[in-house]
């Protein structure tokens, strides 16, 4: 079977995942937003410290991660401050 081609919304979303199970498994609460505009993309919750999450997909190129710290839509760039996000 042959990997499917993923687009950057659906590899960000397998991130997301990722991420929010690797929290899991090290005993935080994880907890979603409804809709898509919210600067983070989750928040986890471990003896009543909430911090906000933000995951980028990133592929390697030429040895090194290239992170974007913006937002993109079909509208607008905006990029992430520290106000919006606790953890990137």
């Amino acid at each position: 079977m042959q990997p499917l081609h993923l687009s950057k919304k659906r590899k960000g979303d397998v991130a997301e995942l990722a991420v929010a199970a690797h929290c899991l498994k090290n005993g935080y609460q994880v907890l979603f937003p409804y809709g898509e505009d919210t600067r983070y993309d989750f928040v986890i919750e471990q003896e009543g410290l909430f911090k906000r999450v933000q995951v980028k997909y990133v592929t390697p190129k030429n040895g090194t991660l290239d992170v974007s710290c913006r937002s993109s839509n079909n509208w607008s760039t905006r990029a992430y401050t520290a106000d919006e996000i606790d953890i990137l």
